[in-house]
């Protein structure tokens, strides 16, 4: 007859646990063969029930105790071949004056190879010569580095593991740096770009203002006056933070400042003359002006012709002027705007 392992009645018996629970009526016959359940062995829905529960604990214990033979039964597969691979190794690296050691190994590998179809071999033997060996070899590391002094096979081997460290720190910051400067030279490239849009939005602005501001100089200097040229420092000016006025002075005198041939009150003129030009371009939203003492350095002629203008130029502009001049003359009529 067969034997039938009680994991092949788990089924029945899950099946049949809920059917004779504590609490639930019981059927009255055998749900499998029918048969009545007073006439069978257990007699009774409660025996029914215990014969379940007890068989259910016992596959519980079953089950776990052939899970823990598996487990142990690979461990000890693992280490099986571990002690098959390592064992090669280990008898390659004896000295021949190890003989005795080398042949025990071989000996022993070959009963642990034929293991599990034949008798696995005592290893206590083993065992105590690789100890033995193993107690001889520290004596003579030890002796090594107490003739070596600092030079000692440890601290070499970990200075030069520093040494491979700091090289590979040292090619980390190496990349680091190529690949800053390759972000650099884009960041040069694109600040490049927008500083060319922003000379050519800036001059364009200077180019609106330049003739109305010649207009204004020629205002109050007369109209001998020398047109100015508003120009921005080259790009290769180290400093970009400025405004380059220029003038041609004479024939022989082209594109120079202005400051080593205009008085200071052609100076002082061409100064007002490009503020009210860009007032009068770019305030147009705010028509209140305030000019601190713009008529140092002129004459009566002059300050007469400028307040004309300014209040010509800015009838629609509240106009507050400040000046440290004392005021000398007096006139109950409007300053000669034709001047």
């Amino acid at each position: 007859m067969e034997f039938l392992s009680p994991i092949a009645f788990q089924g029945l018996w899950k099946a049949a646990e809920p059917l004779f629970a504590e609490g639930v009526s019981a059927p009255d016959v055998c749900p499998v063969c029918i048969t009545p359940i007073a006439a069978t062995v257990a007699g009774s829905p409660e025996a029914i029930r215990d014969h379940v529960t007890k068989h259910l604990e016992g596959l519980a214990d079953y089950a776990a105790a052939k899970k823990s033979r598996d487990d142990a039964k690979m461990a000890g597969t693992n280490a099986h071949t571990q002690l098959v691979g390592a064992l090669p190794v280990l008898i390659g690296l004896l000295r021949d004056s190890d003989a005795d050691l080398k042949s025990g190994l071989v000996a022993y590998q070959a009963g642990v190879v034929g293991w599990p179809k034949s008798t696995a071999p005592s290893s206590a033997g083993i065992v105590a010569s690789i100890s033995k060996l193993l107690t001889a070899l520290d004596k003579d590391i030890s002796a090594i580095d107490a003739k070596q002094g600092d030079c000692t096979y440890v601290k070499a081997k970990a200075k030069i593991d520093r040494l491979l460290e700091l090289k590979g720190e040292q090619n980390l910051a190496m990349r680091t740096v190529a690949e800053l400067g390759t972000l650099s030279e884009g960041l040069t490239s694109q600040a490049a770009i927008v500083s060319a849009e922003i000379r050519k939005k800036i001059q364009t602005l200077l180019d609106r203002l330049q003739s109305p501001m010649n207009d204004i100089y020629k205002m109050i200097q007369g109209p001998q006056a020398k047109a100015i040229r508003l120009e921005l420092p080259g790009e290769v000016d180290s400093n970009q933070q400025r405004l380059n006025l220029l003038i041609d002075f004479a024939a022989n005198r082209t594109g120079v400042q202005p400051a080593g041939y205009l008085s200071d009150s052609q100076i002082h003129s061409v100064a007002l003359a490009l503020r009210m030009a860009a007032i009068k371009q770019f305030n147009a939203r705010a028509p209140i002006i305030a000019l601190d003492d713009i008529v140092t350095s002129y004459d009566a002629d002059h300050r007469r012709t400028i307040a004309a203008l300014i209040a010509t130029m800015f009838r629609d502009c509240q106009i507050l002027i400040t000046t440290s001049q004392r005021v000398t003359e007096r006139t109950t009529t409007p300053p000669d705007a034709s001047r």
